[in-house]
C-alpha cells in the first residue's frame, strides 16, 4: 500500500531516543511493506548483492517490474540508526542518490527498499570494479570535476594553503586551520561505508575535546603575548 511517511512512523519507532528529532519532512509518497511483501519482491531472499556491518542487500523486483535493492539490518538493536536512514533519504531528492521506494518495521525485520543500481555504489565503482575507468572519469567521480587534489586532501597540503579549503570568517589564523583539518579527517572518518570502520561516538566526543582544549590554550599563549 502506497502511502505518504506519516510523521509518527519513525518517531513511535524509536522508543526513548528523542524521537522528534527523526521527523521527516518529505512529501515524497513510499511504501510501508510487510515481511511477506518483502519476501515476495526479492523471491525469498534469493539474489543476494551486498553485504555490511549492518546486514545483507538483496535484489527484487517490484510489482510493475521495477528493480530494487532491499537492506535487511541485521541487529535489530540498530533501530536508531535504521530511522534516520530513512529520515535522510526522505529529504534527499539528487540525481546521484539512490531513490527510497519503501521501508519494513516488522519485529525482527527491519528492511530499507531503494532503487537498484546496476553497477553498484559509487565506493564499488571506483576501487570494486573489475570493469575498465578512464582516469578522468574516477576524478570526476572522486572530485567532482573541478577540485585539485590538493584541495581535498587539505592535511596533505603546504603550509598555508589550506586557507583556501575554508571559509575565511572561520579560517583566520593558522591555528585555526589545524584545528579545521583536525575535524575534516575526523569526519570522513565518521563517513565510512562500513559502521565497523567508523570511530565510536566516545572516541569522536574526546578527539572533539582535546581539539578545543589544544585550541583555547593556543589563543590564551597569544594573548599572553600580546
Amino acid at each position: 500500500m502506497i502511502m505518504e511517511l506519516p510523521e509518527n512512523k519513525l518517531t513511535n519507532f524509536i522508543h526513548g531516543n528523542q524521537e522528534a528529532k527523526w521527523r521527516p519532512v518529505s512529501n515524497h509518497n513510499i511504501n510501508n511493506f510487510t515481511e511477506d511483501e518483502i519476501k515476495r519482491i526479492t523471491n525469498n531472499y534469493g539474489t543476494p548483492i551486498g553485504k555490511g556491518g549492518f546486514g545483507q542487500v538483496y535484489q527484487g523486483s517490484l510489482d510493475d517490474g521495477t528493480l530494487v535493492a532491499v537492506k535487511k539490518y541485521i541487529c535489530q538493536n540498530l533501530k536508531e540508526g535504521f530511522a534516520k536512514e530513512i529520515t535522510v533519504h526522505c529529504q534527499i531528492n539528487h540525481k546521484n542518490v539512490v531513490r527510497l521506494y519503501g521501508y519494513c518495521t516488522e519485529e525482527n525485520a527491519l528492511m530499507i527498499v531503494t532503487e537498484y543500481v546496476p553497477r553498484g555504489n559509487l565506493r564499488d565503482l571506483l576501487h570494486g570494479s573489475d570493469d575498465p575507468i578512464s582516469l578522468d572519469t574516477r576524478k570526476d567521480a572522486r572530485y567532482g570535476g573541478n577540485l585539485s587534489n590538493k584541495y581535498i586532501h587539505i592535511w596533505k597540503m603546504a603550509d598555508g594553503s589550506g586557507r583556501v579549503a575554508f571559509d575565511k570568517e572561520i579560517a583566520v589564523e593558522e591555528g585555526d586551520i589545524f584545528i579545521l583539518e583536525e575535524m575534516g579527517k575526523m569526519a570522513i572518518e565518521c563517513l565510512k561505508e562500513y559502521p565497523d570502520e567508523r570511530p565510536e561516538m566516545v572516541v569522536v566526543v574526546e578527539r572533539l575535546q582535546k581539539l578545543k582544549t589544544d585550541w583555547m590554550e593556543a589563543r590564551r599563549k597569544k594573548l599572553q603575548d600580546l
